[in-house]
C-alpha cells in the first residue's frame, strides 16, 4: 500500500512537471505576442520560466528514474558480457544514489537554512527561496530511493539489466561482441 501510494507521489509530481512545461510554453507565446503586438511584455513570465524550469527537472526526476528513462552513456556497458554489465549497472545505480543522497542532503540543510532566515528570490516578483530549494531536496531524495529500489531488483533479477537493445540486437541475430563494422570503399 505504502509503495503504490508512493509511486502515485512520483505520478503526480511528473504530471505537475507536464503541466508547468506547457505553462511555461503558453507563457512565453504570449509574452512574445504582448511584447510585439502591444509593446509591452508581461513582467511576471520571465520570472515564472524561471522557477519553472527548477520545478520541472526536480518534479520529473524521480518518475524518470523510475521509469529508466533518463539520459545515459552505455558505450563501456555495452562492451562487456552481461554479468559484468549487472556489476557496473547496480555499481553505478548506488553511487548515483551515494550522490543524490549527499545533494539531497545540503538542499534539505539550505532549504531549512532559507526558511529560518526568510530568504527571498531577487526579482520583480520575489518568492521564499526555501519553496524552491524544498523541492530540490523533494526531488532528489526521492531519486535516491528510485536509484536504490533498481539496485536492488537488478540484484534480485539479473533481467532487468537486459534493455530494449538487447532484445532487438538477439532478435536480428547479431553478436555484439564478435560483430564488427565494414565500410566498403
Amino acid at each position: 500500500m505504502i509503495v503504490r501510494l508512493y509511486d502515485r507521489l512520483l505520478d503526480a509530481m511528473a504530471y505537475a512537471a507536464v503541466i508547468l512545461l506547457f505553462a511555461v510554453m503558453v507563457g512565453i507565446g504570449v509574452d512574445v505576442a504582448a511584447r510585439y503586438l502591444f509593446g509591452s511584455p508581461i513582467g511576471w513570465v520571465y520570472e515564472f520560466v524561471q522557477h519553472s524550469m527548477l520545478l520541472i527537472l526536480f518534479l520529473g526526476l524521480p518518475w524518470l528514474t523510475r521509469q529508466r528513462e533518463h539520459v545515459s552513456v552505455d558505450i563501456v556497458v555495452d562492451a562487456v558480457p552481461p554479468p559484468v554489465r549487472r556489476v557496473m549497472l547496480v555499481a553505478g545505480c548506488l553511487l548515483s544514489a551515494l550522490v543524490c543522497g549527499h545533494l539531497a542532503r545540503w538542499a534539505l540543510v539550505s532549504t531549512h537554512d532559507n526558511f529560518t532566515r526568510n530568504v527571498l528570490t531577487d526579482g520583480i516578483y520575489p518568492v521564499p527561496r526555501w519553496w524552491l530549494i524544498g523541492v530540490i531536496a523533494l526531488g532528489l531524495t526521492l531519486t535516491t530511493f528510485e536509484l536504490l529500489r533498481i539496485a536492488v531488483r537488478m540484484v534480485r533479477d539479473p533481467a532487468l539489466t537486459r534493455r530494449s537493445g538487447d532484445a532487438e540486437i538477439d532478435a536480428l541475430g547479431l553478436d555484439t561482441a564478435t560483430t564488427s563494422v565494414v565500410t566498403e570503399k
